[in-house]
């Protein structure tokens, strides 16, 4: 479940998202939509705890999205990676579980059972 209620993000003289308001169910997918600068991004960099609002309250799992422990519930891959374009699948998931504080056993552990399960669907599944 999302819950977002006035949700509000000012840079300096710029507002970017003004008082947006929405929900979503748990088990629902949903897309955001609109024209360059509308304000897309920064709702969902806020709903990912990427950056903090100025004002309002976003809610996912039940947890603020300001909760470190909210991030365990959510995936955020912006349309642009700011790293490297020579980076493999293995070295950008390592670098985020070190973002993230995985232990480095416990990070190649996920990243390798993650693999397996993108590029070895079990027998009967549709990708």
């Amino acid at each position: 479940m999302i819950e977002v209620e006035n949700l509000r993000k000012v840079y300096g003289d710029f507002t970017a998202v003004e008082e947006s308001s929405f929900s979503v169910p748990d088990g629902e997918v949903f897309g955001v939509v609109g024209p360059n600068g509308a304000g897309k991004t920064t709702t969902l960099k806020m709903l990912a705890g990427l950056v903090e609002p100025t004002s309002g309250s976003a809610r996912v799992a039940g947890y603020d999205a300001q909760n470190p422990e909210m991030r365990q519930h959510l995936g955020f891959l912006p349309e642009e990676s700011p790293l490297y374009e020579d980076m493999t699948a293995v070295s950008y998931l390592e670098f985020f579980a070190d973002l993230y504080d995985v232990p480095g056993d416990e990070a190649t552990r996920r990243i390798h059972d993650t693999l397996d399960r993108t590029t070895n669907p079990p027998a009967g599944s549709t990708p």
